[in-house]
């Protein structure tokens, strides 16, 4: 049986990093009616990032494993670079990676304009040196991804290699260090091995403007504050701690679809509310313990 195909209506409802980050696949779109595979339907955290979804459509969710949705997303979403191979999204034909080193390839020496009287000797030319075939500049798909050896993320314009049994990208440098892919049991590793390694010499550094980059967000930790706005509805102040709840959740589930400022912003609203409602608990404490004190003498 063939891959499931999307209806292009119901595709352009949910964005891709949403699909991945969720395992959450549009199937079709029918009027309002927005039929989704899901691989944990009935999860918390999927309820979460259907919430806005359900405000504008009839969602109706369809359970599949996880390797289900991702080949739907794979078939749907991505095709593969034709020089390099890696997957890269639907409708582009090379990597970015690709098309910078085609750019930056050397012009082809001019043809030397002879008389037609004379006819020049023939001179062997040298073979062109071949280009460099390892490393290719990080493209947009590959900037903020983590290399698994030196733990940092790749940033714009850094020379990356590529595993072709994985496809997890690295760092030039730490792929040359690793001698291979560095994925715990990977296909790939140590297929790099040189028992002799030759030095690498650099050709000099030229000036070129820096390349305009869009707005990149790393992905970092926002607490959410669940666990204290439900202590505080429970034993301090309901109404303070409910507000909390709802802040919240919204973090939460701006965090899931990758509205970081979002999700910070209600992060900080339910951490306030949280306050209000535990001092609130203990001024009323507090003044109890006077009265009390007071009412005995």
């Amino acid at each position: 049986m063939g891959k499931p195909q999307i209806d292009p209506r119901a595709k352009e409802a949910l964005r891709l990093q949403f699909c991945e980050h969720n395992f959450i696949v549009p199937l079709r779109l029918d009027g309002r009616k927005l039929t989704l595979m899901a691989a944990h339907p009935n999860n918390y955290d999927t309820d979460l990032a259907l919430a806005p979804l359900r405000s504008k459509y009839d969602v109706e969710v369809v359970e599949g494993t996880e390797s289900e949705v991702q080949e739907i997303i794979n078939a749907n979403y991505y095709s593969r670079c034709e020089t390099c191979g890696i997957k890269i999204e639907l409708g582009r034909q090379m990597c970015q990676g690709c098309i910078d080193a085609l750019q930056h390839a050397p012009p082809s020496p001019p043809i030397p304009q002879t008389p037609v009287y004379y006819v020049p000797p023939q001179i062997p030319t040298p073979a062109a040196a071949a280009p460099e075939t390892e490393g290719v500049k990080a493209g947009p798909a590959m900037i903020g991804k983590t290399c698994p050896y030196c733990q940092t993320p790749i940033k714009p314009g850094e020379r990356i290699q590529i595993c072709g049994s994985c496809g997890i990208p690295h760092h030039l440098e730490c792929w040359r260090q690793n001698n291979g892919c560095t994925t715990f049991g990977c296909e790939g590793a140590d297929s790099m091995l040189d028992p002799s390694p030759q030095p690498v010499y650099m050709p000099p550094q030229q000036f070129q403007p820096p390349t305009p980059q869009g707005a990149y967000y790393p992905q970092v930790a926002i607490k959410d504050f669940f666990v204290e706005s439900l202590l505080v509805t429970l034993f301090c102040c309901l109404p303070f701690g409910i507000i909390a709840l709802v802040f919240s959740s919204q973090a939460k589930s701006r965090l899931s679809v990758g509205d970081y400022v979002g999700a910070q912003s209600a992060a900080n609203s339910a951490k306030t509310f949280v306050q209000i409602g535990l001092g609130l608990a203990l001024a009323t404490a507090f003044i109890s313990f006077i009265s009390t004190i007071l009412s005995q003498q």
